[in-house]
């Protein structure tokens, strides 16, 4: 008649008139048994029959007073205000006013200015520390005899050229 997830969906179609006595009497034998079997069901049976519970009790509860009632929503909004609030300063636009604020014309430009110098000053060092190496060796000749080699190189950048003479160690100069 009625699959597991069909049964489910018209139980919780009925549940309210179930606990309420005016299922037809089918209908009740049905969702008693259905009850019986599903834990999900009858939890979500339990649920209701004591949300109505408390709903009769908050019932006999007395009354707020007209003063009670003026100020009650009032305070609602107040708390609400607070929370989110909190939940700003908490928060990612909260931390990007707060930069915000450090970061007026009186305080970004010294920090710039440093933040530049800094940068500049590391360069000038690094320059002065580690030079520049050769951008290339470009040998210009390279001649053997028996005995030794001769290779012209220029390295560039205005250097003048070097003359390496190699010899094979026979004695001769």
């Amino acid at each position: 008649m009625f699959s597991g997830t069909q049964m489910c969906e018209d139980v919780a179609r009925r549940l309210e008139e179930y606990l309420d006595g005016e299922a037809p009497p089918s209908a009740r034998a049905r969702i008693e048994a259905h009850l019986e079997g599903c834990q999900r069901c009858r939890q979500a049976g339990d649920t209701l029959r004591d949300l109505r519970a408390a709903v009769r009790e908050a019932a006999g509860q007395p009354s707020l007073t007209p003063a009670e009632a003026a100020a009650f929503w009032p305070a609602v909004r107040a708390r609400l205000r607070e929370a989110e609030a909190e939940a700003e300063r908490r928060s990612l636009a909260g931390a990007a006013r707060a930069v915000a604020l450090w970061l007026r014309p009186a305080v970004l430009l010294p920090a710039l200015a440093v933040l530049v110098g800094v940068i500049l000053g590391v360069s000038v060092l690094h320059n002065e520390l580690w030079p520049e190496t050769a951008e290339a060796v470009q040998v210009v000749s390279l001649e053997g005899g028996a005995s030794s080699t001769v290779m012209l190189m220029h390295e560039g950048r205005g250097k003048p050229p070097v003359i390496w003479i190699f010899e094979d160690g026979a004695g001769a100069n």
